[in-house]
């Protein structure tokens, strides 16, 4: 993967974490702000709550 996205594979410089390379999400921030742990049901929860605020 290093290859391929052209990121350097040895040292400090190769991002220990896949956050550091995604952009910032409103939907997430919104929604799944205070959660420690995502699981099914709170996922479930936020969408629910999400769909409530467009009909």
């Amino acid at each position: 993967m290093a290859e391929i996205f052209g990121l350097p594979n040895r040292g400090n410089k190769l991002p220990s974490t896949t956050s550091s390379t995604r952009p910032d999400s409103l939907f997430v921030k919104k929604y799944f702000t205070g959660y420690k742990k995502i699981t099914k049901t709170s996922i479930d929860k936020c969408l629910n709550l999400a769909l409530e605020g467009e009909t």
